[in-house]
This record gives structure tokens, C-alpha cells and sequence, in this order.
């Protein structure tokens, strides 16, 4: 437990019976575990923002207590001005990762100023979550509920405090909710923009290791079908998150640049490919090379946002656009205008859509194996959303019914 083991001779224990029974009796003598504490505030990673701030808002408020009640004069000062350094540093590399994952994508598709905001926002919730610790221990001094036991002498254990802080606190309801600037996000705001921006970074077209990408080689209805999810994604979670008008506008202005952005990704994908090949393009494989045609993929999207508009059905929405795609795609796959296009003539998506397929692959992937498309298309689609909204709201009609589509397949 940190410093504890530090204060007592260890060596004159004959039992871990005997080392407890010799705290219960002597106490322990207060130090300040930096150490320990800066090895703790190490491990601590922006990956789940709200778990991080109250771990170490808890664990600071735990020990500037201790320094104040144990210490005076330039001790107190220095052993202050060290927890405040350690804990400014803890905080500013946490908020720097968590903007330049975050604030990074909002800029990169047309929202300024947001690694900065972000960045502020992060340091706030630290001010504020470490104030309302700060304010509930005062409330409350017993909060662990040992004075007067033999369990006393783990008051001077920041570690063991800590913890109890942060369960008395998370089940007294007469706590006020964390204040914060109104130019500020929420904790929760940030966490829940952090999962929207992981699921929307899944389908970018560089992202090769998500089954939610979208295909560089694809037919404009695969595109416009998978940039669709992207849409809807944005719509429900702004319905659904609970997050305030600020964070929905940035929401929809970034996700429908990133869209624009995907798409323009896909054609100069296109575009690179003839000039790196050049003439040694079979001239088959050249018209493939031709440019998208953009209004088929929008087609596509804005019959599910209006669908959506209009029902606010998730299921028929994305279903409205699948129909809309698969009819599209089937009537240019029969028609030579479109069977000559590369990415015409070799589409499969649509051919494993809703069902099972035994289907084994025409030629083989890049380390020579045939491979059945055995996963329909919409189970994954299915399993994304599902997994996605379940990140913000309870309400199951936000969820999708495998049952809902298998009468198609």
C-alpha cells in the first residue's frame, strides 16, 4: 500500500498476522508516497478519460489533505508545490493525447480551434472533479467510515483513501453535479465525442484493419451504402447522446466533411493508380479507372437521411438505402456501359448482402487461398450499429433486429 510497509520495521515480523497486528496497535507514521503515486499517475492513459480524471482527482485531493493535515511551514509548501507539479504533468499529457486523437479529427474535417477546446475542456474536469472531492471530504471527514477503528492507520495510505473516496462519493446523492464554463465540454460530452470519432475514423478508406472501411475499389453503391452508416451514425447520435447544440453542430459539420473527404479519398485513389501504371493498364481494367460518379453515392445517403427525416426508423432508413443501392448496382451490373468498369465487373458486395454464401472467391487473396464469403454484409452492419449505439442510449428501437432484414435475403 505505498508508503506503509516504508514506516514499520519489516524485519521483526514473524507473520503478515503479526504486521497487521503491529499497524492495529502502533499506527503508522505519515510520509508522502510520491513515488508511488507518480508510478500510479503513469499508467494512466486518455483512453477512458472519465475513469482517469476521477483516479487521479481523488488521489490528489487525498494527498494535498494529507500534506495540509501532517505538515507545516516550508515542508507543507514544498511537498505541495511537488504534488501540484507531478499532477499539472499528469494532467497537460493526458489532455495533449486526448486532443490530438479528438481535436485532430474535428480539424482535419472542417471544425477550428477544437485541439484547443478540447485540450481546455480536459483540464477543467480535472479543476472541477478535484474541487468537488476537495469540497465532499470536507462535508465529510469520515468518509471511509474508520475513525475509532483498528482500521485507523490506513488513513495515512493515499492509495486506500483515495479509493474510498471515490465509492463514498459515487453513491451520496446530495453531491452537485461537476460545475463547468459554458465554453467548456462535459466530461461526459468528451467521452462520448471520443467513441463517435473512433467509429467514424472505421470507415475511412485508409483504415485497412476495419471491417467498416470504405472500399477503395467499390461500385458507387457500396460506397454511397457504407458512407450512409456514417450519416445515419451522426443523426442518431445527436438525438440520442445527450450532448449539448455545440457539440451537435460540430458533429454534423464533421461528418459530412469526412464523407466528402472519403469520397475524394476513393478517387484519387483512382486517379494515382493510372498515373503510376500508366499504359501498362489493360485497357479493360483502365475504364474501371474512370471517375466516380458522385451523385450515385449521395443518392444513396440522402435516401437514408430523408427516410430517417421523415420515419425516424433506423431500420427502414438503412433499408431504404440498401434497396435503393442494390437496385442501382443490379441494373448497371447488366448493362455494358458498366460491365466494362473494372469495379463493375468484379463487385461482389451486393452478392452476399443478406445471406450466407457458399460462394468460394474467383482468385485467390494475396497469399493464395480461395476464401468463402460466408458473413452477410448486413450482419455486419448490424453488429457495428449496435455495438455503437449502445455506447449512449438504452432505447431499443435505436437498436437493429437481425430478423428485420433476414426476410429479403
Amino acid at each position: 500500500m505505498g508508503n506503509i510497509a516504508d514506516s514499520i520495521d519489516a524485519t521483526q515480523l514473524t507473520a503478515p498476522g503479526d504486521f497487521v497486528k503491529t499497524l492495529e496497535i502502533e499506527g503508522v507514521s505519515y510520509t508522502s508516497d510520491f513515488m508511488y503515486a507518480s508510478l500510479d499517475f503513469s499508467s494512466v492513459s486518455s483512453q477512458d478519460l472519465t475513469q482517469s480524471i476521477d483516479y487521479i482527482a481523488s488521489r490528489y485531493a487525498v494527498m494535498a489533505n494529507q500534506i495540509n493535515s501532517n505538515c507545516v511551514g516550508e515542508e507543507k509548501n514544498n511537498k505541495l508545490k511537488a504534488l501540484n507539479d507531478m499532477v499539472a504533468s499528469t494532467k497537460n499529457d493526458i489532455a495533449k493525447k486526448f486532443s490530438d486523437n479528438i481535436g485532430s479529427f474535428f480539424e482535419e474535417n472542417g471544425v477550428t480551434g477544437e485541439k484547443e477546446k478540447i485540450y481546455q475542456s480536459v483540464l477543467s474536469a480535472f479543476d472541477n472533479q478535484i474541487a468537488d472531492y476537495a469540497d465532499f471530504m470536507e462535508k465529510n471527514t469520515d468518509y471511509a467510515h474508520i475513525n475509532g477503528t483498528k482500521d485507523q492507520w490506513l488513513k495515512n495510505d493515499s492509495a486506500y483513501m483515495a479509493c474510498e473516496l471515490r465509492k463514498a462519493k459515487s453513491v451520496d446523492s446530495n453531491i452537485s453535479a461537476t460545475n463547468k464554463n459554458d465554453s467548456s465540454y462535459t466530461v461526459d460530452e468528451l467521452s462520448k465525442m471520443k467513441d463517435l470519432v473512433c467509429e467514424i475514423k472505421s470507415y475511412s478508406p485508409e483504415n485497412l484493419s476495419s471491417k467498416n472501411r470504405v472500399n477503395k475499389w467499390g461500385t458507387e453503391e457500396e460506397i454511397g451504402m457504407q458512407l450512409s452508416q456514417v450519416a445515419l451514425k451522426g443523426e442518431v447520435f445527436n438525438k440520442y447522446a445527450n450532448v449539448s447544440e455545440n457539440v451537435k453542430n460540430i458533429v454534423t459539420k464533421s461528418i459530412g466533411n469526412f464523407i466528402d473527404n472519403a469520397i475524394n479519398a476513393v478517387q484519387n485513389n483512382l486517379d494515382t493508380e493510372i498515373k503510376i501504371k500508366g499504359s501498362n493498364i489493360p485497357a479493360e481494367v483502365l475504364n474501371g479507372y474512370g471517375a466516380l460518379d458522385k451523385n450515385a453515392i449521395y443518392g444513396v445517403i440522402n435516401k437514408v437521411k430523408s427516410t430517417y427525416e421523415s420515419t425516424e426508423d433506423v431500420q427502414e432508413a438503412l433499408f431504404s438505402g440498401a434497396k435503393l443501392a442494390h437496385r442501382e448496382n443490379t441494373g448497371k451490373i447488366q448493362d455494358s456501359k458498366f460491365t466494362q468498369l473494372y469495379r463493375y465487373k468484379h463487385s461482389t458486395y451486393w452478392n452476399n448482402f443478406y445471406e450466407s454464401s457458399n460462394k468460394i472467391d474467383d482468385e485467390p487473396d494475396i497469399l493464395g487461398f480461395y476464401k468463402p464469403n460466408a458473413e452477410p454484409e448486413i450482419n455486419n452492419i448490424i453488429n457495428s450499429w449496435n455495438n455503437f449505439v449502445k455506447g449512449f442510449t438504452v432505447d431499443e428501437s435505436v437498436q437493429l433486429k437481425f430478423n428485420h432484414y433476414s426476410i429479403y435475403a
